[in-house]
């Protein structure tokens, strides 16, 4: 596989694609022969030629619906065939606020580090894809502006599913990635793990991981009840939930069960109930369209007083391994329900959870222990689906023992750069680009 610099040239003969001696020696390709190139789904037939430096034809772009412009990618041999890639496609939800709202920076950052590792990115929502022209309507910042392009791009060969769909869209979205799958043979990752719930049932029935987890059930007010009576505090929350939104933390208080929820935009409502057939009532006023699942409450340790958990940030690497991103410590706000940013919450580095003497040393043991286990968490969930990357919520409770509290499809990366741990976050926007490498060159599923 070899990075090339693809410019355009009008050709006045056959050829439709050049590139230079040393990379069609190491391709075992011969100049002046007819061969199949393939960018994503589409291939045509041409001549290559040799030529100093890497071109092709503008018939031949077209044919192969390339975007114009010079393109920075990689070509290898597959077979009979050359292939020209990847193409990276991002799928986000469009914002009115801002083109992907708190993603859109993210997203930049992406193409732009893309760029440098010859793999064109783009943006782009279900309703760009043409499955019948075989094309997408890609978007991609206009150089230094804050402004956006739309290019008529390949179906990429790999997708990085960074989209927050909800109710009807998740329907349609679904559909859309099955087609671009079983139809198009596009490498999808990231694109669902199941329901809150649905992954702590994957996750108990693995022996070295159960102990790891709070008791949880699907929310009704007899489970609620049950919880309750076995322990100080309950969580519920949302199966599809994100941001911390509609979580409630429910106790006991003078023979009547208190809440304090988290609503959006950071509100907190507080309130009592006499039964949790009441309580049920005060969820469903949340407009919340799916269930609700009931967790053990933990007695995590605190900074300052307020409460904090840890998030781990697990990635695949051009290689298709799972690796330890970075661990930062999210501060919950002084009458917060969560510890969420979104929420009001602040980051950490890890070494506040620790105590002196020897905070550093600690502090790397306590790393290495939830490595170990998100490690394992993370080839847990990648038996069953294809992912480049999770973010998982652990706590940390006052006898030191760790709990996986919660585990996130599409992690932001506001904690690294807050906590001032600067190369995790650098790291932390490489990684998807790595493993969509992996995925473009491996030429293969990489489950588990």
């Amino acid at each position: 596989m070899y990075r090339v610099r693809l410019n355009t040239v009008k050709s006045p003969s056959a050829c439709g694609l050049y590139l230079p001696p040393r990379i069609l020696e190491g391709l075992q390709v011969q100049a002046g022969r007819h061969i199949e190139v393939q960018v994503g789904p589409r291939v045509a037939r041409t001549i290559v030629g040799a030529l100093p430096r890497t071109c092709i034809s503008s018939d031949l772009k077209r044919r192969l619906r390339l975007p114009r412009g010079v393109l920075r990618l990689h070509v290898k041999r597959q077979g009979d065939r050359l292939q020209l890639g990847p193409f990276l496609g991002i799928l986000g939800r469009p914002q009115k606020s801002s083109p992907y709202g708190e993603q859109t920076a993210f997203f930049r950052r992406l193409i732009a580090r893309a760029k440098v590792m010859h793999i064109y990115a783009y943006v782009f929502a279900p309703a760009d894809v043409s499955t019948a022209s075989g094309t997408v309507m890609g978007h991609r910042p206009y150089k230094n502006s804050t402004s956006w392009v739309v290019r008529r791009c390949p179906i990429p060969d790999v997708v990085f599913d960074r989209g927050f769909f909800r109710g009807a869209e998740r329907v349609r979205v679904a559909k859309m990635r099955t087609k671009l799958v079983e139809e198009f043979g596009v490498k999808l990752f990231n694109a669902d793990i199941g329901s809150k719930w649905d992954v702590h049932q994957k996750l108990s029935a693995e022996e070295e991981l159960k102990d790891f987890l709070p008791e949880a059930a699907m929310a009704d007010k007899d489970s609620i009840k049950e919880l309750l009576d076995r322990y100080s505090t309950v969580y519920v929350k949302p199966i599809y939930g994100n941001q911390g939104r509609h979580v409630f933390r429910i106790r006991y208080r003078r023979n009547k069960i208190a809440y304090q929820a988290h609503l959006r935009r950071g509100k907190t409502v507080r309130a009592s109930v006499s039964t949790t057939a009441e309580l049920m009532d005060a969820l469903k006023a949340t407009g919340e369209k799916h269930s609700f699942m009931a967790q053990q409450g933990l007695i995590l340790k605190k900074v300052e007083g307020r409460a904090a958990d840890l998030r781990a940030l697990v990635q695949r690497d051009r290689s298709g391994q799972w690796r330890l991103t970075g661990v930062g410590v999210r501060v919950g706000s002084r009458a917060g329900v969560v510890s969420n940013l979104h929420a009001g919450g602040r980051a950490a580095k890890i070494d506040v959870l620790v105590s002196k003497p020897d905070r550093r040393i600690k502090a790397e043991a306590l790393e290495k222990r939830i490595e170990e286990i998100v490690l394992k968490v993370a080839e847990t969930l990648g038996r069953q689906h294809l992912l480049g990357e999770l973010g998982i919520d652990l706590g940390l409770d006052t006898e030191d023992r760790l709990w996986v509290i919660e585990v996130n499809l599409r992690p932001g990366r506001a904690t690294f750069r807050q906590a001032g741990l600067i190369e995790s976050w650098r790291r932390s926007g490489r990684a998807p680009l790595e493993f969509a490498l992996h995925l473009w060159e491996a030429n293969q599923d990489a489950d588990g």
